[in-house]
């Protein structure tokens, strides 16, 4: 188990999607899976890999940290390829994601109406 950042990109264009986990290799597994029965979360990296194919993605490690370095890194990893070919990433700013957080009544309100 690796603890880290991770991105998944696309070879021709270099965009890519960034990650952070402190089980990089088993994340990276759960975001093919959901790629390839075509329901990942994040449907601009999905229609790309659904337009491209599959070989044309690649997974890969781009820095192993400690735990408490994982959202600083991340930010890092977010910019960086923002500047050069673009990301994937729905949210812009690093963080643990949403797991376990439950929505506010308000929000949960809005989600329905959309």
């Amino acid at each position: 188990m690796t603890c880290g950042i991770y991105r998944i990109y696309h070879k021709g264009t270099g965009k890519s999607y960034i990650g952070q986990s402190h089980n990089v290799e088993g994340r990276i597994r759960g975001h093919l899976k959901y790629l390839r029965n075509n329901t990942h979360v994040n449907i601009h990296l999905q229609r790309a890999f659904n337009l491209h194919g599959e070989s044309s993605f690649e997974a890969q490690i781009v820095e192993v940290c400690e735990p408490s370095e994982l959202t600083e890194k991340e930010q890092f990893w977010i910019d960086t390829a923002l500047y050069y070919a673009g990301v994937y990433n729905l949210a812009l700013i690093a963080g643990p994601g949403r797991k376990g957080v439950k929505a506010s009544l308000e929000t949960r309100q809005k989600q329905s109406k959309a």
